[in-house]
């Protein structure tokens, strides 16, 4: 016997008949895992002290209940990534003794965020990390004249791109 009084064959049984029409039901949200949500309603029942008294609605309301609180959930998730998004204005910011307002400055962030993300890692990793090109390979897992080629390529596309 389980915690709520059923054995395991009821509770197979329960599984195997209201299984497909669970899953079915809980297709109707728009969420990414119908299937568990649907283990999370068996496993509710199984934490019951005692059964309820219908089974089949009981596990329906928790389906429609899981379904509910997960899409308010991503609705919350997705609403804080599009704020924390919206209050950061570069991904790339210049050191402090940079002059802000500067025409070459704004220039060469939207130059810089334009290069293939390769050459961005390569050329902020030696320039504002001032890590060496033995460092910056440690850090890709690649040799350092791998690391130096890509480097200069990536400078070379930045001057091309500037001039």
């Amino acid at each position: 016997m389980t915690k709520n009084g059923k054995n395991r064959p009821e509770m197979a049984a329960m599984i195997q008949t209201q299984l497909p029409a669970l899953l079915l039901f809980a297709r109707q949200w728009p969420h990414d895992s119908p299937e568990d949500i649907v283990q999370e309603a068996f496993m509710r029942l199984l934490e019951q002290p005692e059964p309820p008294e219908n089974v089949t609605a009981w596990l329906f309301t928790v389906v429609r209940n899981l379904s509910n609180n997960h899409i308010r959930s991503e609705k919350r998730r997705k609403n804080r990534e599009i704020q924390k998004s919206s209050q950061i204005s570069s991904w790339f910011v210049m050191p402090n003794d940079a002059d802000e307002t500067n025409e070459n400055h704004t220039k060469l962030i939207e130059q810089l965020q334009q290069l293939p993300f390769q050459f961005r890692e390569v050329i902020v990793a030696k320039i504002w990390g001032k890590l060496t090109f033995d460092q910056i390979a440690s850090i890709q897992g690649t040799s350092t004249s791998s690391a130096h080629r890509t480097y200069q390529s990536g400078i070379k596309l930045l001057q091309e791109k500037l001039l």
